[in-house]
């Protein structure tokens, strides 16, 4: 889904100049671009699986992190009865919804609703525009109703009374730590009832204001009880006995219509004017500008107010959609350079150079001049002596040398600054004058131990001579390379970085004799430096040098062996691709690298992932400038951006600590069409323990999602299909699955979640799949083949048997036939014989 991450400011007095910057919070925007069925969001709710519900004028909305669902009146009969949703609250893991026109109960099984329909005993059933429905911790629902007044339902007898004898307008209601409950009457104002339901006197404090009207809402927090008659906010606290009142003090506030705690010691309220913070112990009241304020538009009507089980605020406002504050538990504190009355610019300022005084005063080398900045008054003054050029230098480098402060800047070389007197000096290339800078844009500076000052411009680098104050050239770096940074080790090896030239190393033998190195990257050498393009030099506290470049994130360098490996050699990082502009390291040894993509923090314990930061955290933006970084004196580190500067404290930077449930949300099948690809098994997919899909279906996606919403993005993800995939498809923040063309068979799907910051659940969330084979392969028709082959070969049996027998009786009938023939020969043959005997002894007689 698509996501505008916004950045919401607290102004606190950034107006007038010098001016005070303010803390950034993150802030995203759920409308109906990305999503909601209507801008008007009326209430919200987060249900027992962890789901996000959104009621509005035009329909339900249950939201994942990274996929809405919108449930709307339909035709059907188990469809939400009414679009216009006024509250939600939930009882047995079952969602009440209260409408213009009743209550519908909505039920995860079965992915559908119920009209609640229980009627009193005098008949009667709900049917009026519900305002509040309240489970009280005896597990009544209270239900106020406009225009039918209190209802009272009672679940494990499935009675309902009603209440309307004091007032038929009920607005709201909220139950206290003791049970007491406080109803809101349209005409009768506050009222207090047990927690059976029977009305009770209001206590001393509360009987003139019970009896009044203008009251909005009533919220119960910590003991006490919160309520508003216009712009006024009060708090009854019952243990002391009275009525604190808040005056808004003349500003632009608007009448309340919602409250939430906030911080420890703050509170959230939202007005038909916006929202605003009451910091309780001050008593003051700070305006939040919700990011309608950076598009000139009027701040929006606040409806309603949530906070998650992460501690996220969930804003609902009138024509903007839901705003959503995430968590502030990563803490960057932004500044940016402040407008001027007398130089009013416009457009971004890119701070550029970072410096430290004696005084604890952060100078900031700027394109828009040199300013001061108060870590403790949080103040932003523009540096400026009476002798200075009219016009703002932009700065890109700051050196502090004795009481000179050098100043390296575009186009007009370097301003050396005596910070006692405020007299300055400029230095510039000259052609006509030997022993100049050679060039006025000055990239880089630096003072070596011996108190040589080194020069860096676009096209070479020089060293100041105090004696003749000129400038020598170093000719060994080269005459048109740009010198990016400098920077000397721990053993006095100064190393000079370039843009185009990978980087040198001097080494001093003697006070007359230097070696310089030259390390270039080479494609057949994997030792080499990894880009020619360097953007900055730091030495850890280990003595290693680290080298952030332009395109291939940060290496390292090995004194010992001479060679150059990447962060974690033959892995690929998150910086990789990315310019890394500054290296920092904080007092328990971690990296923290700005680039322009966020800020990355790299574990001095390789084992530990790698942890980024971006906008949605606070940062200024996602870019920022080669170089402008500093780790102040109270180990805070600052990174400078092209919208201004980020401070952070690394101990401040805490884990979400919330382990998300994960579900397997929905079943695609992307080459059918919605008819096509219905399937008996519903819904509500996280519900389900298994499902059987035709033949056809064996091409198909699976979405699943972890329920964390402080930046669901960055929710991690592990999976795999038992009987397809040999391993778990581990560590992505893809939250879906595909699967093609699976043979039949039996499968389980299984995946789990982590929150954005890794931490994982340990629950696997599965799903049994059963591939049911296509017809020919089922096992009537293994029957039916069987059958045919049986019959097959029975006949094929009957008819050899058949035919045999055809042959026997043929061989039979030969044989008889020979036989026949055979006797009827031997008959002849005898009969022949006999009558040749017979004619013998005739013959004889006839011859006597």
């Amino acid at each position: 889904m698509k996501r505008l991450f916004l950045i919401l400011c607290f102004l606190i007095g950034i107006s007038g100049y010098p001016a005070t910057a303010a803390e950034i919070l993150s802030v995203r925007r759920l409308n109906v671009e990305n999503g909601l069925s209507y801008n008007t969001a009326t209430c919200c709710l987060q249900d027992s699986y962890g789901f996000i519900w959104i009621g509005t004028e035009n329909g339900l909305n249950r939201y994942d992190g990274c996929n809405n669902r919108i449930y709307r009146s339909s035709n059907h009969k188990h469809s939400l009865g009414n679009s216009h949703i006024k509250t939600l609250a939930e009882l047995d893991q079952e969602l009440w919804v209260g409408t213009e026109n009743g209550i519908y109960i909505y039920r995860h099984a079965s992915d559908d609703f119920s009209h609640f329909d229980i009627t009193t005993q005098f008949g009667v059933i709900i049917s009026s525009e519900i305002r509040k429905i309240v489970k009280t911790h005896n597990g009544l629902m209270w239900i106020a109703t406009i225009g039918q007044g209190l209802f009272i339902y009672n679940p494990q007898t499935n009675t309902m009374k009603q209440d309307c004898v004091w007032n038929s307008f009920i607005n709201d209601i909220c139950e206290d730590e003791d049970g007491r409950v406080y109803v809101l009457s349209r005409q009768k104002g506050l009222m207090i009832y047990d927690e059976d339901g029977n009305r009770k006197p209001a206590d001393t404090p509360l009987a003139e204001i019970a009896e009044g009207t203008g009251i909005n809402f009533l919220q119960c927090i910590g003991g006490n009880l919160w309520f508003n008659q216009g712009s006024k906010l009060y708090c009854y606290q019952k243990l002391l006995g009275k009525t604190e009142v808040y005056e808004t003090n003349g500003k632009r506030f608007g009448t309340i219509f919602c409250l939430i705690k906030y911080r420890e010691k703050s509170l959230l309220i939202g007005t038909d004017k916006g929202i605003f913070a009451l910091q309780l112990p001050q008593c003051t009241f700070e305006e939040i500008n919700l990011p309608t304020s950076f598009l000139n538009i009027k701040q929006p009507h606040i409806n309603d107010l949530m906070c998650d089980n992460e501690g996220n605020f969930w804003i609902m406002t009138n024509y903007n959609g839901v705003e959503i504050i995430n968590n502030q538990l990563k803490r960057f504190e932004f500044y940016t350079i402040p407008t001027t009355n007398t130089q009013p610019e416009t457009g971004r300022t890119e701070i550029r150079a970072f410096y430290e005084d004696n005084q604890k005063k952060i100078w900031l080398g700027t394109d828009k001049g040199l300013w001061i900045f108060d870590p403790a008054s949080k103040n932003l003054e523009e540096y400026r002596p009476e002798n200075m050029p009219p016009h703002r230098p932009d700065i890109c480098c700051l050196l502090p040398s004795k009481e000179d402060l050098w100043i390296g800047t575009y186009k007009e070389g370097i301003y050396r600054l005596n910070m006692n007197t405020g007299k300055w000096k400029n230095y510039r290339h000259s052609q006509q004058t030997p022993h100049t800078i050679p060039s006025n844009d000055v990239l880089s500076l630096y003072q070596g131990h011996d108190g040589t000052i080194y020069v860096g411009t676009n096209i070479g680098l020089c060293r100041y001579r105090a004696e003749t104050d000129n400038f020598l050239p170093i000719i060994q770096v080269g005459a048109m390379t740009a010198v990016t940074d400098i920077l000397e080790d721990s053993h006095q090896h100064l190393w000079i970085a370039t843009s185009n030239s990978g980087v040198f190393k001097m080494i001093n033998l003697n006070a007359e004799s230097t070696v310089w190195n030259h390390y270039k990257k080479t494609n057949q050498n994997t030792n080499s430096i990894i880009s020619n393009s360097i953007t900055s030099l730091f030495e850890d506290k280990d003595d290693r040098m680290w080298f952030g470049t332009n395109e291939s994130g940060i290496c390292r360098f090995s004194e010992a062996t001479g060679h150059f490996s990447t962060l974690l050699p033959g892995s690929r990082t998150p910086l990789t691709g990315n310019m890394a502009c500054a290296i920092r390291q904080d007092r328990d040894g971690d990296l923290w690298v700005s680039s322009n993509n966020g800020i990355y923090q790299i574990p001095q314990d390789n084992r530990k992932d790698i942890r980024q930061f971006t906008m949605n955290d606070g940062l200024q933006s996602n870019q920022f400038l080669p170089k402008a970084s500093l780790l102040s004196s109270d180990n805070k580190l600052y990174f400078g951006g092209i919208n201004g500067f980020n401070i952070l404290t690394p101990e401040d930077i805490k884990n979400n600590p919330y382990i998300p449930p994960v579900y397997i949300m929905e079943i695609g099948f992307p080459h059918m069409s919605d008819k096509e690809g219905q399937t008996d098994f519903g819904n509500a997919l996280y519900m389900r323990k298994e499902i059987r899909l035709p033949y056809e279906y064996n091409t198909f996606s699976l979405r699943f999602v972890a329920l964390s919403y402080e930046e669901p993005l960055k929710n991690q993800y592990k999976y795999r299909l038992k009987g397809a995939d040999k391993e778990w498809i581990a560590n992505t923040s893809s939250h879906s699955a595909s699967y093609t063309h699976l043979p039949p068979g039996e499968y389980e799907f299984q995946v789990k979640g982590a929150n954005n910051d890794g931490l994982w659940n340990d629950r696997t969330a599965s799903l049994r799949i059963i591939i049911t084979p296509p017809w020919w392969l089922s096992i009537p028709a293994y029957i039916t083949y069987a059958l045919a082959l049986f019959f097959i070969i029975g006949y094929i049996t009957y008819r050899w048997r058949m035919h045999v027998k055809r042959k026997y009786h043929q061989m039979m009938e030969d044989f008889r036939i020979t036989q026949d023939k055979e006797i009827y020969k031997q008959k002849i043959s005898f009969f022949i014989n006999l009558v040749h005997e017979i004619r013998t002894p005739l013959s004889l007689i006839c011859l006597h």
